[in-house]
């Protein structure tokens, strides 16, 4: 894995070519920083403005693919008419389309069963945030006692160990959070596959694709687009990004000077 200021003369090179250019991004622990409270992330400023200049331009493609439930990273970035995925890509809006996954909205009475028993483990527990994605459940426990962690991860799985074993549900494990999802064979890279289609239906041509994402949940991405540019924040030698930036000031950079070749 490469630092990406590294190579910058050859990724300049690709986004420069005549192809349309479509470029994916995580939002917490790529353009914000984690914070304790999902609720409390906010977009820096210099950040949201390089965003819409990139939005603005005709040749380009600027997606936002998220843990987040829809209507909260949409609310999160506030940019209009570009694209968006939240839960991991089970939801999205992009092209004036709506997207959701089949396996979605049958999952939704089983999710609500999950919720009333995290909620019990909550009671429990301090420093623990359910938090109510409609047809997925996040779990966080980044503000509980350090020495309580493992014994919270140990009583969530116990909760959803049946759901799990009836296959009506998957889990996605992040920083100190675990995310609750329906079953389905589907992930951020399906849904970036999802709009690469659509672009190519609108331009006949193949795009080149910029992925960056900080989380085991982008890996997904990572691997589909290998022959692209993908990008992990923070060097993390397990992942299959090609390249990697050290934090999101090191994405904003870079998202400023994609701007500029353009």
């Amino acid at each position: 894995m490469k630092y990406l200021w590294n190579d910058l003369n050859k990724i300049t090179a690709l986004l420069k070519s005549n192809s349309p250019k479509l470029i994916l991004l995580d939002f917490d622990g790529t353009l914000a920083p984690i914070v304790k409270r999902p609720d409390q992330a906010k977009l820096p400023p210099e950040t949201k403005q390089i965003l819409l200049n990139l939005s603005k331009n005709q040749n380009f493609y600027l997606g936002i693919i998220s843990g987040r439930e829809l209507s909260d990273i949409k609310a999160k970035i506030g940019i209009p008419n570009i694209i968006y995925a939240g839960n991991h890509g089970l939801q999205g809006n992009f092209f004036g389309k709506k997207f959701l996954h089949p396996a979605a909205e049958k999952a939704v009475p089983v999710i609500k069963k999950i919720r009333l028993k995290t909620k019990q483990i909550a009671e429990k527990y301090g420093g623990v945030l359910i938090e109510d994605k409609k047809i997925a459940l996040g779990f966080h426990y980044r503000m509980a006692e350090q020495s309580k962690a493992k014994e919270i991860k140990s009583a969530l799985d116990e909760v959803i160990k049946p759901f799990l074993d009836n296959k009506l549900i998957s889990q996605v494990s992040g920083k100190k959070e675990v995310d609750i999802l329906p079953k389905a064979e589907w992930n951020k890279g399906d849904f970036a596959k999802l709009i690469m289609g659509e672009i190519y239906s609108k331009t006949k041509s193949h795009p080149v694709v910029v992925v960056i994402g900080d989380d085991t949940t982008d890996e997904n991405a990572f691997g589909d687009f290998k022959n692209d540019i993908t990008v992990v924040v923070g060097k993390n030698s397990k992942s299959q990004a090609k390249y990697y930036l050290k934090n999101i000031n090191d994405v904003s950079i870079f998202l400023k000077k994609i701007n500029g070749l353009l």
